[in-house]
């Protein structure tokens, strides 16, 4: 995309030129609904921080001009699972649950719409119950089936939401990167993605004094929740420039250049 480094987070960008090469709105832990994550950003403050972002640019661009750039700017998200995390010790059924999330995600994606974005690129929730923590919860270590299924039924609905969004709004462009399946494949061949130990975290808990992996490069968790940044690597090359099985259906980097 050209940029030199990671936007930086909107409450440090103090002129509307340095907003104009991308804000970070995310606040760690935050999720779709407001009740997810404690002291946290939540998705609906981070959709009205926009908002004034989006006010500062048409003062000083002027409408047209805004709205033209604002629309052909990538807006990007990267949530769910902290929802689905919290959501799944309710003891709801799976579907309430999923309908509860995906029924906000559908108002903050509209109200953004309505905000002037037009470009969506969505990053689904992966394989959830094999992370680290959730192994060391089962007697056998192996992946909680219920949080996979879980995840697996918000992807669905997820889709079905963009699809959908895509249909009944105008000039709504999305690219929906199935983290899922992208997890699904590197754990079913992680040397073929670099990756030696796709089960054990670098270090749990992760303090000054954890031992930690010798080579986290090779590790796909960080901690008992978190990725590593090779991790992460390859779920951006997979949604940016993967086939439709893993970026759909469009992927993001032909989002980027579509007018």
């Amino acid at each position: 995309m050209g940029l030199a480094t990671s936007p930086p987070p909107f409450l440090a960008a103090s002129s509307v030129v340095q907003m104009t090469k991308g804000v970070n709105f995310a606040s760690a832990g935050a999720g779709i609904l407001d009740s997810t994550g404690r002291g946290v950003i939540s998705m609906s403050a981070q959709i009205r921080d926009f908002e004034r972002v989006g006010a500062e640019l048409r003062a000083r661009m002027g409408n047209q001009t805004a709205s033209a750039f604002l629309a052909e700017s990538l807006f990007f998200f990267r949530v769910g699972s902290n929802d689905l995390f919290l959501q799944s010790s309710s003891g709801r059924p799976k579907d309430q649950i999923v309908a509860t999330v995906i029924s906000k995600f559908r108002d903050q994606l509209k109200t953004l719409y309505d905000l002037g974005a037009r470009k969506f690129a969505v990053i689904g929730t992966g394989l959830i119950g094999c992370t680290p923590d959730r192994r060391s919860s089962t007697p056998s270590g192996d992946c909680n089936g219920d949080l996979n299924d879980l995840s697996l039924r918000f992807k669905t609905a997820t889709k079905a939401l963009l699809e959908e969004l895509s249909i009944s709004l105008q000039g709504f462009k999305y690219s929906f990167g199935d983290l899922y399946e992208i997890t699904a494949r590197v754990f079913s061949n992680p040397l073929a993605f670099g990756f030696t130990e796709v089960k054990a975290a670098c270090c749990s808990p992760c303090t000054a004094s954890s031992t930690y992996c010798r080579d986290r490069g090779q590790y796909f968790f960080w901690d008992g929740v978190h990725s590593t940044q090779a991790a992460y690597k390859v779920t951006v090359e997979m949604s940016f420039r993967g086939t439709p099985l893993f970026a759909s259906p469009i992927n993001m980097e032909t989002l980027v250049n579509t007018t």
